[in-house]
């Protein structure tokens, strides 16, 4: 379960989606105001940080950020207890149910409903968390699981166990024989900075509660 990896990248993935598909109203947005020109070479790192902060800013005036995460993480909150504890006996895997395309049209198609009925975008920033969840998992490498039923109602086995001491073990071993294998924490790397870095825009303008509250920086 990387945690950071999986909110930072899916945050991450948002902002490069808002940057990609601008929203045309969110140029009258004082807030949403990024740099017209290039970025002096200069001032590149303040002026790279101005329009970051920018655009997380503009992002979370118009989605809820809170869903957002929770949509990268529900894969594993749904999956880990179940495959893991409750029905440990009968799959012994962390990766069931909610790691499938199935779930993934699931949230899709309900926050297409809400947004449709509603004119709101919660349930597809929900469905949008689910899907870089299941990207960073790569699950198309496990078509078992992730084309759930259409193969067969099995899952499959997912050997990698990180929830005991001897697992953790196990996988230190593997990357001291191989140290290419250390490249797997990478995302977590990744996601943590971002997530890091998100949190310290929380701080720096005093939205802690207004984020926690509404979702919003």
């Amino acid at each position: 379960m990387f945690v950071f990896g999986h909110m930072g990248l899916a945050l991450a993935g948002a902002l490069a989606l808002d940057a990609v598909f601008p929203r045309a109203h969110c140029a009258a947005s004082p807030k949403a105001m990024l740099p017209a020109s290039p970025p002096r070479a200069a001032g590149f790192p303040r002026d790279l940080a101005v329009a970051a902060s920018a655009r997380l800013t503009s992002l979370a005036e118009r989605v809820d950020l809170r869903l957002l995460f929770l949509g990268s993480m529900i894969s594993d909150v749904i999956d880990k207890p179940i495959g893991r504890a409750i029905l440990s006996e009968t799959y012994d895997n962390g990766r069931i149910y909610a790691h499938t395309l199935l779930f993934l049209v699931l949230a899709t198609a309900v926050g297409l409903y809400i947004y449709k009925r509603k004119r709101s975008s919660a349930g597809l920033v929900f469905s949008l968390g689910v899907l870089a969840h299941l990207f960073l998992d790569a699950m198309w490498f496990r078509p078992r699981t992730f084309l759930w039923p259409l193969l067969g109602l099995s899952f499959g086995e997912y050997p990698t166990d990180l929830y005991s001491w001897s697992g953790i073990q196990a996988m230190m071993d593997k990357v001291l024989a191989n140290p290419a294998m250390a490249l797997m924490a990478l995302p977590e790397v990744i996601g943590g900075l971002v997530v890091a870095w998100f949190a310290w825009q929380l701080v720096r303008t005093g939205h802690v509660r207004r984020f926690l509250r509404q979702g919003q920086v």
